[in-house]
Order: structure tokens, then C-alpha cells, then sequence
């Protein structure tokens, strides 16, 4: 007979009963944070707040491609949040109009 088995944030793992607990106690968590975050969304908006449309299209474009484990979205949702704030970001210029001796007193004896 297989045990249901659940595992909060903080890596606890928790079996029958008290993982109907464990989920409880966390959604309450949740809930007072959510209220926690509404009383504070009042405030202006400051460089490190995340463009929600644009976390909207990813989270979408992540699960019309079946990527639907909760822990590699956040994980993902979490780099794209750290790297560009959900910002639309410049690509990086390229180097093939650049004179190989400038090449070489950039990147030095890592460039053969």
C-alpha cells in the first residue's frame, strides 16, 4: 500500500494526516501572505518590481509545452525574474565586424 507523501517549502516531508496538515497550514501561510503583499502593493513601483504580463506569457508558453512540475517552473520563472525582471533585454553586440587585433586586446591568450 502506497503512502501519499507531501513536502513543504522548507523540505519537510510529511505522510498521511499530517500531510493534510502540512498542505492546510501552508495554504493558510499563503493566505496571510497574499494579504501581507496586497497591503503593500500600494506603494509606488520601484525598479525591482516584475512586469506581470510579460511572467504571464511565460508561464503560459510553459505549459502549452507540458512543463508542468511546479518546482521547474518556479525555478525558471525565478532566473528570468533575476536576469531581466521580466524585461525585454537588448542581445548582447556581436564581434563579427570587430578587427582581430581588437579581438585579441580584449579577450587576450584565450583567443587563438
Amino acid at each position: 500500500m502506497r503512502k501519499k507523501i507531501a513536502i513543504n517549502v522548507k523540505g519537510n516531508l510529511f505522510f498521511g494526516d499530517e500531510r493534510k496538515n502540512a498542505i492546510a497550514n501552508e495554504k493558510e501561510d499563503a493566505k496571510s501572505k497574499n494579504k501581507k503583499n496586497k497591503q503593500s502593493d500600494n506603494s509606488e513601483a520601484t525598479s525591482d518590481t516584475y512586469d506581470s504580463k510579460n511572467m504571464q506569457i511565460v508561464q503560459d508558453a510553459l505549459t502549452r509545452y507540458d512543463i508542468t512540475n511546479a518546482i521547474l517552473q518556479k525555478a525558471i520563472l525565478s532566473t528570468i525574474a533575476k536576469e531581466s525582471k521580466f524585461k525585454p533585454q537588448t542581445p548582447e553586440k556581436s564581434y563579427k565586424d570587430t578587427n582581430n587585433k581588437r579581438i585579441r586586446e580584449i579577450f587576450g591568450a584565450r583567443v587563438s
